[in-house]
């Protein structure tokens, strides 16, 4: 009974687990879609935090609801890449303000940091909470920069650096969290870099030097002709010929020698004698 007991809240609690991994990606889809009411109020509260940048809330809502079901708990612990991913949205989000702020008070006077805070504050509420917009306008084509988080670092930064200052600050913050989310320095990736474009580069131009090879013409090999004195050839005679002379060698060896001619003899009686 035991066992079975504990085989039921083993089970009880994978499910429950998995049940909220479901909700939350659920939640998290719908408010990345923005359709209907949920899906608008979900997507426009995301808005008020990030901005033009709402869908980052989404994808974590997803993130988390699939890991609560594969790994059966919740997530814990921080790492250095979360750490990177977390700067690089805020620095997105400064961006955003200060491209926002940029177009609506270049060359004014007399900025400050509540005048900007004000103004953005403006912006995302006239957007997002008043009904005069048009609902089916999507997030992104709205004035709400990189709502209430790029909105409070952008003041707050201008009043301690001024604007060149957040602007330098903001470079900072993109330099920073490439660091910690690819896990090198700027000088080991410098490093790597170079050896890649070394490699790259020898690689090339053993394949130029191959193909110059290839393409090159074969020039004739030059034949040089010198005086010589003439030289007696030997011409093949036909078989013919060969035949005859062959044969007519047998008759030289096997003919009988030749005879010796005899005087002939006088006649006893010659006229006239």
């Amino acid at each position: 009974m035991a066992k079975r007991r504990r085989k039921r809240s083993s089970l009880g609690t994978s499910l429950k687990y998995e049940v909220y991994g479901i909700l939350l990606i659920t939640i998290s889809v719908i408010a990345l879609s923005g359709e209907a009411t949920v899906g608008r109020s979900l997507s426009k509260l995301f808005g008020l935090v990030l901005g033009k940048f709402y869908f980052v809330l989404a994808l974590v809502g997803i993130y988390i609801g699939l890991a609560v079901m594969v790994k059966r708990r919740w997530p814990t612990g921080w790492s250095q890449r979360k750490s990177g991913l977390v700067l690089l949205v805020l620095a997105l989000t400064l961006f955003s303000s200060i491209a926002e702020i940029d177009a609506k008070l270049a060359g004014a006077e007399g900025v400050t940091w509540t005048t900007i805070l004000n103004q953005l504050g403006d912006d995302i509420r006239g957007a997002l909470l008043s009904g005069a917009g048009n609902p089916d306008e999507p997030m992104m084509q709205k004035a709400i920069s990189g709502g209430y988080v790029g909105a409070i670092q952008y003041s707050i930064l201008f009043g301690l650096f001024g604007y060149f200052g957040a602007k330098f600050v903001m470079i900072v913050m993109f330099a920073i969290s490439v660091m910690l989310i690819t896990g090198r320095s700027y000088v080991e990736m410098a490093k790597l870099g170079k050896e890649k474009l070394q490699r790259l580069y020898t690689l090339l131009r053993a394949k130029y030097a191959a193909s110059r090879k290839t393409r090159r013409p074969v020039a004739p090999a030059a034949v040089n002709v010198k005086a010589a004195s003439p030289v007696h050839t030997v011409h093949s005679l036909p078989d013919d010929e060969e035949d005859d002379e062959e044969n007519e060698g047998e008759d030289e060896q096997y003919a009988p020698e030749a005879e010796v001619r005899r005087p002939k003899k006088r006649a006893m009686f010659s006229n006239g004698s």
